[in-house]
């Protein structure tokens, strides 16, 4: 299934009530909190403690996943099942994150233009925020870096 908020709540919506395991990852903290707003009862397994007991050379998603089916249903303990940060936990971890992003805005606008200049052109002054525009004036072997410096 598509790991896309529509199809996990399309697909779950009509299911009753379940346990759900699944081992942490860049999905799991929205997928966990939109499976329990859905009634299901989540458990997201520590990998280090799931890697340790799975530790076998026939390792692919199938076996991990029906191991992590194995393990929930006789004991989640094994799982050392993790909590994921709260959502005001989250919030300041994204106003950091957006904070550190603009921070490094200008560094990398640097970048960009000490690699146009490597290739003996300029770009003219103006702000980092519409440096992206000034795409067709850089040198066709740093354009696409002015492309990537918008983010």
């Amino acid at each position: 299934m598509p790991t896309t908020k529509a199809a996990i709540a399309r697909y779950f919506a009509v299911k009753e009530p379940s346990r759900v395991i699944m081992e942490v990852g860049t999905h799991s903290g929205w997928i966990s909190r939109k499976l329990t707003e859905l009634g299901h009862q989540v458990f997201v397994a520590d990998p280090r403690r799931v890697r340790a007991l799975a530790s076998g050379q026939d390792k692919d998603d199938a076996l991990d996943a029906e191991f992590l089916a194995r393990l929930g249903c006789a004991d989640v303990k094994l799982l050392k099942p993790i909590q994921h940060r709260s959502e005001q936990t989250r919030l300041r971890w994204r106003c950091c994150g957006s904070d550190k992003l603009v921070q490094a805005r200008p560094s990398s606008c640097n970048c960009v233009r000490g690699l146009v200049k490597t290739s003996g052109a300029r770009l003219p002054t103006c702000s980092s925020e519409p440096l992206h525009k000034l795409e067709d004036q850089a040198p066709a072997d740093v354009g696409g870096a002015l492309q990537a410096s918008n983010g």
